[in-house]
Formats: C-alpha cells, structure tokens, sequence
C-alpha cells in the first residue's frame, strides 16, 4: 500500500491492467493503430542537412533509445505540468495531483509486468543502470536476505515472523494483494503495515499472544519430559558467501555493479555491532554456441556444484544471484528467462533479469501463473527505450521478501522519513515510497506510466510478427554479401528465416551488428576458428574493416540512417564475436592506454528496425548497407578521423556550425510564443526532403573526382599521423589506402586531372605501405614490405556448422570458466570461508575500511582478511602473508615489552592547522609589505570597494586572493572581497574544486559556466580563440559585477603578462602600450586591476634585496 491512500483513483480501471486487459467497455481488444503511432512521432519527417545536402531522417536507433510522441508530451504539458507540485502532502491540489499521478503510473506499471502485492516497484534515475544500482544498493543494506542467528532483536523477530506468515497463513502477520494486513492470530485486518505494528502493541493482542505463550508452554514441558525435545544449542554465526553467476553477454550496467562489488567489499559489519561476515564472489557463465545466449545447462551444473560445496564447508552459506539479459544489446538474441528462472529457483537462487533490450519487443510477464517458479525476483528495465518512452524514468521491480522494512533505505532523504528527533529517526514502512527519496520526477513517472499504457493496448502478436517481417526486408540479401560480416551469425537465427523456432516465437529482437570488410574475404577466412592472430595468419589472411564511425557517418551522410557505432556497452561479447581471444584483447587496452588512440578500439556497426517503422524505410536501410559494403571505402580520401575520439567526419564540412544552441532561449524580455521552428520540415506538410536513395548515392559516387580539386583529395589524403605501437593491432582501411587503390596502376600524379565513374567503380582496394599510415615508424613496427592485412576475423557460425565445424570449437575465449575451475575456486571460497569463522569466533573479524581508504591500509592479522579487501576471487601468495605475520609478530612482542605504549602522533603543523580552521595558507610579512606598497602607489583599493577576484585556481589568481584576504585585516580602509570563475566547459579544465575550497575559507563565490570553446566553433571571427575567450570572459565576469553589486575586478596577471603585452603591441600594432594596474571601462560604472603592479613591486623588491 502507499503511504497515501486514494481508493477513489486507485480503483479507476486501466487498459491492460486489471479490471480493463486492454479492453474497451464493449469487452472486445481495441488494438492501437500501429501507422498512427508513426505518424505521431516528434520528429519523424525530421531533416538534417549533411556534405550532399538535405536529408530526411531514418531513425534506425531504437536499442539506444525510443522517440517521443506528440501524443503523451502533450498530456504532460496539458495535464501533469499545469498542477505539477512536489509529493509527500495531500493537502493542497497540486501536491495532491502529483501524487496520484505517481502512484497511478505506479499501479500501470506494475500491471504491464504483470507485478503482484508481493512485488515492489520502484522509479529511479532514468534507465536500467540506476535502477541496477539500486537493487545493489537495497540488498547491501539488507545484508543480501542473510540474518545474524544470535540476534534477538526486535526488528530482526519481526522479520522472521513476517516471513513466516506472508501470504501463507501460518504467522501472525499476512498480506493480501491490495497491501492490507491482517493478524491471524487476533483475526483482525488492518490497512497497512504500519497500522499492523501498532496493533502489536495494542493490549488485545498483548493478551492474546500471552494465552498463546502459556499454551505453548505447556505444551514443550510436556515434550521434554517424554524426552521429545533436546535442549537448543546456542548457534554460531555462518559465514555469508554471495556468488553472482554473471551472463557473458551482459551490458556493461549490468555486469559492473556486482563485479565492482566482489572487488571492493569485505566483511560487513551487522546493524547491531556483531560481526556479520559477508563474502563477494562472481563468476562467468559459459556460452551456449548453439544459441549465443548463456548455456542454461551450465547454469544448472554450477548451482548443484554450489550446494555440493556448501555442505562441505560446514558453517557456509552460499547465496547465488543469477544476473541474467532477456536479450542481447547486440545481436538481439532473447533468453527463455522463465526457464531460467526455474532452474534458478530449484537450486535455490535468486534470478535477476536486464530486460533493457526486450523493451517493447515482447511481453514481460514477471509472474506467469501457471509457473509460479519462473516468477523473476528482480527486473531492471528503460522505458526511454520505448516509443514514447524518452524523458521518462527507470524501473526497478523486486520481490518484497529481498527487501527490509527494518534496514535503512538505500538514499535515505526526504519523503522516506517517519520521524526525527534530536536523538534519533525512523523510517516510513512502505517498501517502495522509502527507496524514492528526495523530490520525486513526477513528470518522468508519469511518462513511464503513459508509456507502458500505451504499450498495453498493442497487440504483441501482430507487433512482433511486424518487426520480423521489417528484420527480413532490411537484412535482405546480406548473408549473400561476403562484405557484410553479421556478429553473432548463429545458426538458429541466421540467416533470418531461422530465427522463428517451433513454437512459431521469435528467438530475438530487431537488432543487428555488422562489420564491412574492404575487401572480399577469402574461402574460409569468415569461419574464424578463435586462434590467436598468428595461427589463423598462417592459413589465411584476415580482412582489414571499414571503421563502423566511418560506415556510420556514411549511413548519415548519404542517406540520413541513424545508426550507432562501438562497442554497444557489452565489450567482452562484441571481442568475442569479432573473433578478438584474451591476448589480443590485453593488447587493444595496453596500447589504448599508452597512446590513448581511440580511434583503434575494436567495435561494429548497430541497426535496429522497430515497429513503427515503414516498409520504404527499411528497404532503403537494406539497400544502403549493402552500397556501403561495396562502394562505401571510395568516399574514404572524403573523409579523416580524430585519434583521440575515434570520430570520423568529411574533410570539407564542420557538422558543428549546423548544430541548434540552448543558449539561444530568451531570458529577457517577454516571453515568445512558439519561438522556435521545429528542425527540418514542419511534421505532416510535406515540405521536408524524401527518403534518400541509392541512386542518388551513386550519382554522388561518380562524380567525386571529376575535377582537380577533388582529385588533391587522392594526391593528399588528410589523415592524423598513428602510432609506431598500433602495427599489430591495425584493423581498419585508412584515407591513404582508398587513394593508393584509386590512383593504382595510373600515370603520375601530375598527370593525372580527374576520374570517370567507370574508372572509381572499376577500382580495386589495395593497401598502402606502412610508411603512409606510421611516417615515424619506432622499433616494434612492421618492415615496410610486409603486406597489411588486419588482425581479427569475425566469428561466423553459419558456416562453420555448413562445413561440419564443430560450433564448440569457436567459444575459445568467451566460455566462461570450466567447470573444474570453478569447483577449484569454489573449493577456496570454502577455505576462506573457514578461516572467516575461525576469525569471528576468535573476535579478530573486524568491519572493512571504506573503500577510499583500502589502499592506504596496513592489512589485517591473516590471509582471510587480506583476501577479503581484494575479493575472494584475488588471491596472494602464501610466503608474503607469513613474512607480514611474522614482521606483526615482532611488533606486537615489542610492544608488549615496553608496557604497550600506543603510537603517539606528530604534532599537527601550522600549516596544517589553518588548513584545517578554513584561514588557507600564511603569506610572509614581506609580501604583504610589497603589496600594501603596490596598491598604495597605483590607488587599488578605495574605502567601502567591493572586489571581485577572477580565480582561475593556479597560482597567480589563488596567491592574490589569499594577498588580499590577509591586507583585509590589516588595511586601513575597509573593503569586501569575493571570487568568480569562468568555466569554458572543455574537458581539460575542471575548476569544481574551487566551489568547496572557497567555502572552506568563508569567501562569497560565482561559478559561472557557458560552452566558450563550442562557441568559438561558430562564432570565432578572426584566427585567435585565446582572443575570443578572453573577451568572452572578461564580458561575464563584468555581467557577475552588475548583477551582485561588485566595484572593483582584481586580476592575477603578472610581470610575464605586462612584457608580452608590451611586445605584441610594439610588434602589432607599433605602438609602445601594455597593460595597466588600475583602469576603468569604458562605460565607467566599474574598476579594473591587475596584479602586474604588486608582481612588480614585488620583482623589484627582491632583486634590490
């Protein structure tokens, strides 16, 4: 139950939820229109202007995320905004409506999973990662279900009794599905939990559960003297393992929070101050190469395995978490996660599921009644991913029984409290209201609510028979291609008339990842066997690729296809399937750190078909894959990249100067109505450009180097200058190998003035030596006549299974780890295990160190607890533990001998002490002399000046501010002084430091932040961006000191600054000027100074001295 109740607008029927199932009053499906979802989308007759002019827009992207709808952001601009107000009150109307809103998108969503009474559902962030993190973050706080046997407490008891009789009858607490509770053994039923608990205070129950206890009583008496009872033993604590069975092709949101959690955490201290020892270990489930998904039989083995080894460690309890996708981010394949779920369950583990990927493809049924073991005990899921779904907020659904109403909430803030005092608080009971702390996005709940309503009106069957459908029309004829090189070519799903199994269902999403090689593979080369680099060399070479941002910006520029290239955030599936082994992959993020080269990062092209997509629009995509992959490399001497991001752009065009500014809405004036025309044509007029086609492609192709200028592109191919260490590692065709193919076999350079179509179609591709891609070439790289040719080969598993091949054989490096390893690491987590106990019995076990402090820590008394700030699965060399026992040893000994002396600590410095008082660094008497004699000479500072230092947080503009923060206390005028920075928003400078600094010295601060080089990209008129930043600032800081009141603007520049400048202007301008110590602007109404005059006072002090 909320902690608000509204029976009223609870009870109001939704479509495709209970009492409605997407039914109209009649009682029969009233299916949306799927083609007016299309033409309701914002942006869909969208253009973009590109080096071959307009283009409309194809989105083909949806895997990333979904596109907005006219249809729900009017609703929220006309119905949810209008009376938006913050939550946590129903007194006044607008924090009433929000509420409802909330807790109405809440009931929503839950009937679009099919949730249940015993399923929380919670909003955070804004996908599936904040929603991971929660879950992390809820069952940490709750010691992940385990419980301390020796704890009597009372929250710990009535935990344990509302365990034993939710939904079961057998306890005194149960709870219905509508959240009510009632007490069996009173037979009183009351409307929340909350109101349970006062109940159990009440003197009815308390006379009830006497007369229970009494009887009780009696009872056990008579059991022990007929010898039926034994007496109870004290327990012991066990010793908690956590093992997280991670699917190998997770996404990186999804893998990484359990896998940074084995790495940083221990032993966890219990609520009560006794040691609850709680170990963190995960390991990586095998691949199925029939399927590409995780092998579910494998799946089962480790858990049996798992509880095999808990009864061989004694005192051990093995928790599993199976952290599983329902589908892949890169080849869509889709798991059986009911079947997952089963077998999970039957071992006793808790199954969680990413359904990111499945988001709007298929139904997610959490709880299917007639498998109530395949129900889900957790699911992460964006509904940005959705149609509609953009701007809306991440879902975390989870059984209750995972959850505590005793532990702290994960963010504990605002909205989750019941009551503080001065000594101490309590939280609210709700399991979902208490993990949404602070200020609810009401509007993104809401969203997420209109979302999944409209996606419960959808008929899924004729929703995926449509995609499968626009899957086959747009990978039409690439199993043919041998360019096209498809990941995750397995043979259930490829090519796509496999991928409808038996049972007439879909085996995966529309998604689709590709690589383009430049050149024809080679019989055989495509059936990678998983070698390393120099076995598969000597049979065959492997292909050089067109760079996926190269063939993405293709898709842009020619046919204004939304595509996304990389690594799709799922790295170790992507090297695997681009036939990239753990050596190499070793190599790829050695180089990638030591050269920072991001442009030699390993990736592949993404397309994704949706429903709601037009058959024109995915035909055209099928047609410009396959252009691409035979004509794409000869717009190559078109185009260059950037090493440091990988990016790839046409030489002749600055995408940015197209780009649409936030800083262009008005922020004065009247208010404008309707400012702004939409980008491209207005939706539905008909006035924006077509579809692109491929014979406008062609006819772009064919005219490329038809004059001289075009033909400087072949004789000077732009390309940045790579590496010596990238010559093993060099994948994709370059720039200079497109020219040298294009110019092959053609008189020379001078000669030749331009190309026909016929002679760029009839090119070959050729690589170019390795002195045009390395002119520096260093010791480790390749002779210069050795031929080029890249360094993985896409895994093909079509045509390994075509010619016999085992499809097994090709799992080399992505198949988890066999199954006698993982007993054998099993084994040591028993051992650990063991030796945790030992610890805790000994009293030795103490709560591990924050994780920013691990690295300074001096290590604990033994092994156990060395390998518990590692993670269980980091091991350390047994002699090294001995040699630091023996080193505590010896130090203990001492210690005894001189009477156990404590450590006393240095003596704090003055330093240090200021520092720590908040009055920053001492300035020597002589600077302050000098100073006091600058601004006397030029008349700095003026009775009652309020001053403004532009900080900038190096040395000059911080050793003024402290100048002037001392001569505050001792000049004899009396003036303010506050300080500003300018952040031009480039990732080299982050001056965020100085927002706490200068709140730890008490000094008023303006942080001012605008895009300044992003402007100077459009704006820049002249060559010098140093001059355009300079003035760019210099006008803020001046708008800071009009709108706060400040006179005076004192500037660090020093006796370098003066010297150039006087330069510069007798260079310049012929005349002998240079910066002044104190000015005033033009329009007079304020001061300027620099520092220039105290560094020379300064200077001249101390080379007279």
């Amino acid at each position: 139950m909320e902690r608000y109740i509204f029976n009223e607008a609870a009870e109001r029927p939704q479509e495709g939820g209970p009492g409605g199932s997407g039914r109209d009053g009649d009682g029969e499906r009233a299916p949306r229109d799927i083609a007016a979802l299309a033409t309701d989308i914002i942006g869909g007759e969208a253009s973009i202007v590109t080096p071959y002019g307009a283009k409309r827009v194809v989105y083909a992207d949806f895997t990333a995320s979904g596109r907005s709808l006219r249809s729900i952001e009017g609703f929220i601009l006309q119905r949810v905004l209008p009376l938006y107000g913050n939550t946590h009150s129903l007194t006044t109307a607008t924090a009433r409506q929000s509420t409802f809103f909330k807790n109405e998108a809440r009931h929503i969503a839950k009937a679009f999973f099919n949730a249940t009474h015993e399923d929380a559902l919670i909003f955070c962030g804004y996908g599936c990662t904040a929603a991971i993190h929660k879950f992390v973050e809820v069952l940490n706080n709750n010691f992940w279900g385990f419980r301390e046997e020796n704890d009597d407490g009372e929250d710990e008891e009535w935990e344990r009794e509302k365990e034993k009789g939710k939904g079961k009858g057998k306890g005194m607490f149960v709870e219905d599905r509508w959240g009510s509770c009632e007490c069996s053994l009173c037979g009183i039923r009351v409307k929340n939990e909350q109101l349970f608990r006062a109940h159990l205070r009440s003197e009815l129950h308390l006379k009830r559960e006497a007369e229970r206890d009494r009887e009780g009583n009696k009872e056990k008496e008579t059991a022990e003297r007929a010898g039926g009872v034994s007496k109870k033993k004290k327990k012991t604590n066990a010793i908690k393992v956590v093992l997280f069975l991670l699917d190998p092709t997770a996404h990186h949101s999804l893998s990484l929070p359990f896998r940074e959690l084995c790495a940083s955490s221990g032993g966890r201290p219990s609520r009560r101050g006794a040691p609850l020892s709680l170990l963190f270990s995960h390991q990586a489930l095998p691949l199925d190469p029939s399927t590409g998904l995780a092998d579910l039989d494998a799946l089962s083995g480790r858990l049996e395995a798992v509880r095999k080894l808990e009864k061989e460690g004694g005192r051990l309890s093995i928790l599993p978490v199976c952290v599983l996708s329902a589908a892949s981010n890169v080849t869509g394949l889709c798991l059986d996660f009911h079947e997952a779920a089963e077998r999970a369950h039957a071992k006793g583990a808790v199954a969680v599921f990413d359904f990111a990927s499945w988001a709007g493809h298929g139904r997610i049924d959490l709880n299917p009644p007639e498998r109530p073991q395949a129900a889900a005990d957790a699911a992460f899921l964006s509904p940005h991913k959705f149609l509609g779904g953009p701007g809306s907020a991440g879902v975390l659904v989870m059984k209750k029984k995972l959850m505590s109403s005793t532990a702290p909430p994960a963010v504990a803030g605002g909205g989750t409290v019941f009551f503080v005092s001065e000594g101490g608080h309590s939280y609210i009971r709700n399991l979902e209201e208490r993990e949404e702390a602070g200020t609810p996005d009401v509007p993104a709940a809401a969203r997420a609510g209109l979302v999944f309503r409209l996606h419960n009106g959808l008929e899924r069957e004729a929703v995926s028979a449509r995609e499968e459908k626009l899957f086959r029309l747009m990978t039409e004829g690439w199993a043919d291609d041998p360019r096209i090189c498809v990941l995750g070519s397995f043979p259930s799903v490829w090519p796509p008339e496999k991928r409808t199994n038996e049972e007439g269902k879909n085996n995966g999403t529309g998604i689709v990842s590709f690589m383009v090689s430049w050149e024809k593979p080679q019989d055989g080369a495509s059936a990678s066997s998983g070698k390393t680099r120099e076995e598969t060399s000597k049979r065959t070479k492997a292909p050089l690729f067109l760079h996926y941002h190269f063939v993405v910006a293709l898709l842009n520029d020619l046919f204004g296809i939304q595509a996304r290239g990389g690594c799709a955030c799922a790295g170790p599936y992507g090297q695997w399937l681009l036939g990239i082994g753990p050596e190499m992959s070793a190599s790829f993020e050695e180089m990638l750190e030591s050269t920072g080269q991001e442009v030699l990062r390993p990736g592949f092209v993404r397309l994704g078909v949706h429903f709601s997509m037009s058959e024109e629009e995915t035909r055209e995509i099928n047609k410009a894959v396959l252009f691409v992959a035979e004509h794409g490399w000869r717009f190559l001497p078109h185009y260059t990249f950037v090493t440091e991001t990988g990016e790839w752009k046409h030489r002749h065009y600055k995408p940015e100067t197209e780009r649409a500014w936030l800083s262009d809405l008005p922020v004065s004036g009247t208010p404008l109505e309707a400012p702004f025309p939409p980008l491209g044509g207005t939706p539905g007029d008909g006035s924006g450009p077509k579809h692109a086609t491929v014979d406008e492609a062609k006819t772009v192709l064919e005219s490329l180097y038809g004059d001289g200028q075009a033909m400087q592109l072949l004789k000077s191919p732009r390309m940045p200058p790579l590496p010596s260490e990238i010559s093993d590692l060099m994948w994709f065709v370059t720039p200079a190998d497109a020219a040298v193919s294009l110019l092959a076999g053609r008189p020379s350079s001078a000669s030749v003035r331009s190309l026909t179509g016929r002679e760029i179609l009839s090119a070959t591709p050729r690589p170019a030596p390795w002195e045009a891609l390395i002119p520096f070439p260093g010791s480790g790289t390749k002779a210069v006549s050795q031929e080029r040719c890249g360094c993985f080969r896409v895994r093909n598993f079509s045509e390994a299974a075509s010619v016999g091949g085992d499809p097994s054989d090709l799992l080399a490096g992505l198949s988890g780890s066999p199954f006698s390893e993982f007993e054998e690491e099993m084994r040591e987590v028993v051992r650990v295990a063991s030796a945790v106990a030992v610890e805790v019995d000994r009293g030795l076990m103490t709560p591990s160190p924050p994780v920013s402090q691990r690295e300074s820590a001096q290590g604990s008394s033994s092994e156990v607890a060395a390998q518990l700030r590692g993670g269980v699965g980091q091991k350390r060399e047994r002699e090294e533990i001995e040699e630091n026992e023996k080193g505590r040893g010896a130090t203990e000994e001492g210690g005894s001998k001189k009477g156990g002396t404590e450590t006393v600590p240095p003596p704090e410095s003055k330093k240090a002490k200021r520092a720590k008082d908040g009055k920053g660094p001492e300035v020597p008497k002589s600077l302050r002399r000098t100073v006091g004699n600058a601004i006397k000479e030029f008349d700095m500072i003026r009775e009652g000046d309020k001053i403004l230092v532009g900080l900038s947080g190096g040395k000059d503009s911080l050793t003024l501010l402290h100048c002037l923060r001392e001569l505050q206390k001792r000049a004899p005028v009396k003036f303010s002084v506050a300080a500003a920075t300018v952040d031009p928003q480039t990732p080299e400078y982050n001056p965020r430091p100085l927002i706490s600094y200068c709140e730890s010295l008490g000094v008023p601060y303006h942080f001012l932040s605008y895009p300044l080089i992003e402007m100077a990209k459009t704006r820049l008129q002249g060559t010098s961006i140093c001059a355009f930043c300079s003035r760019m600032k210099r006008g803020m800081l001046y708008s800071c000191m009009r709108k706060f009141g400040y006179s005076v603007l004192a500037l660090g520049q020093h006796l370098d600054d003066v010297a150039e400048s006087f330069v510069m202007s007798a260079f310049h301008n012929g005349q002998l000027n240079t910066m002044k110590a104190h000015y005033r602007i033009g329009k007079g109404d304020l001061r300027g100074e620099g520092s220039c005059g105290l560094r020379q006072e300064c200077r001249a002090a101390r080379d007279s001295g």
